[in-house]
């Protein structure tokens, strides 16, 4: 049984998550900014990130359960049973480290959320543009309150070009 493994991986994985979360914001910065030219690097540094994690959580599994077995626990036991199990000084540090790995794994999931409602606005926005270019379709006036107050058919171009 090794508490310090344990940790280790624990520090390493919360490195990986506030690189995951640099690079998100990274990435939500250059969809803000419109800097669509460095977007798929992004993406890609934000997969290879996340590859990394997966990794790191396959590591922490494997030593988490060698230390279950030792403890007489299921393998499967999470961490805040294990840390709350562990002597001293592994108990307040196995506790901080899931506490960090808690609070950057919820900073992740805010920045995706935000990411997901830029995304879905810029979406919303092109579509509205390309139904422009649609002259058979209905399309949406908004008045300077940007409420919609009547659908007719305009185009920006003449359907009979």
């Amino acid at each position: 049984m090794n508490y310090s493994d344990l940790s280790n991986v624990l520090e390493y994985e919360v490195s990986l998550l506030d690189k995951l979360v640099y690079r998100l914001d990274a990435e939500y910065l250059l969809v803000e900014g419109n800097r669509h030219n460095y977007l798929m690097s992004a993406t890609a540094e934000v997969n290879e990130a996340l590859e990394a994690i997966k990794e790191a959580e396959l590591r922490r599994a494997v030593v988490s359960a060698d230390i279950c077995v030792a403890m007489e626990l299921d393998p499967l036991t999470p961490l805040a049973d294990i840390a709350e199990l562990s002597p001293e000084p592994w108990n307040t540090i196995l506790k901080e480290q899931r506490s960090n790995l808690i609070a950057l794994t919820t900073t992740v999931a805010e920045i995706k959320e935000k990411l997901a409602r830029l995304l879905a606005q810029r979406i919303a926005i092109t579509e509205e543009v390309l139904s422009l270019l649609d002259a058979s379709n209905p399309t949406s006036i908004y008045g300077r309150d940007g409420k919609r107050f009547r659908d007719t058919t305009i185009s920006l171009v003449d359907g009979r070009i």
